[in-house]
């Protein structure tokens, strides 16, 4: 062997798996970027949807023109927007209620809870033992003092 091959091959020695730990390292944090974009993603999206149904369902309760069919329109207005983001309302937990009476000018709160499963992101089951995130969103609003009430 010459002078160059030796002094070549004695600089590779100790320096064969480098390559593969590098690998591994910067794979392990490209999946871990990657699962944080995931989890934040869906986290944001339920988020939203939760906000936007229990805005709907304050709004439409307070909007009633009846008393007493105030509370289910409000439900009926949430289970609709669950619906419309691709959410079960059946798995949602959906409250709208008055606080001092059904009266003018008086405030209804509007919650709406969400179990969201996040246990096929990579990571995650570390930090969330059950799978489930859970989120919740609540609204309040005043009975509308100036809506016409309709003769039928």
């Amino acid at each position: 062997m010459r002078q160059e091959e030796r002094w070549y091959w004695s600089a590779c020695v100790g320096e064969e798996g480098q390559a593969y730990v590098e690998l591994l390292l910067v794979l392990f944090l490209i999946l871990l970027f990657v699962s944080g974009i995931l989890f934040f993603g869906r986290v944001l999206y339920v988020g939203i949807a939760l906000d936007a149904a229990a805005a709907d369902a304050a709004r439409a309760s307070v909007e009633t023109l009846n008393d007493w069919r105030g509370i289910p329109q409000g439900i009926e207005a949430a289970q609709r927007t669950l619906r419309g983001y691709y959410l079960d309302p059946a798995a949602a937990g959906i409250r709208v209620a008055p606080l001092a009476g059904w009266t003018y000018g008086y405030p209804v709160r509007s919650d709406v809870s969400y179990r969201t499963y996040v246990g096929d992101i990579p990571f995650v089951g570390w930090f969330y033992p059950d799978q489930t995130l859970r989120l919740h969103s609540t609204v309040f609003l005043r009975v509308e003092e100036f809506k016409s009430r309709w003769a039928w």
